[in-house]
């Protein structure tokens, strides 16, 4: 397990993922345990896609030990978006470490990322 020098990176590789929620945690990002990576989400939104109810979102952290929230049951109105992560404000995973998100109702919630894998 080596950490980058995130300072000074050998490369650094843009990446998106997209999740349609459940109201079970389920994974958006992971950096695996022997990658030699770190990753740095610059932009994670969860959009309501129902266009009558509201539903929340649960957004957290684990380094496989440890879990962690980031948001906790925030309400997302009918067809709007949260942003959770931006440029200004981003969620490093090191390595080992998850990103992962629920809603309250399933097929309600979008989660979408922006990413960086760091070596």
């Amino acid at each position: 397990m080596t950490a980058p020098n995130v300072n000074s990176p050998t490369r650094v590789e843009f990446k998106s993922a997209r999740l349609a929620a459940t109201t079970a945690s389920q994974t958006i990002v992971s950096c695996g345990a022997t990658s030699n990576m770190a990753i740095r989400v610059v932009s994670l939104i969860a959009a309501n896609i129902d266009g009558t109810n509201a539903a929340d979102v649960t957004v957290t952290t684990s380094d496989g030990t440890a879990t962690r929230s980031i948001v906790s049951t925030v309400t997302v109105p009918a067809d709007a978006t949260l942003v959770i992560a931006s440029r200004e404000n981003p969620i490093h995973l090191a390595e080992g470490w998850t990103l992962a998100g629920l809603a309250s109702a399933a097929g309600d919630i979008e989660f979408t990322t922006a990413h960086e894998e760091i070596t």
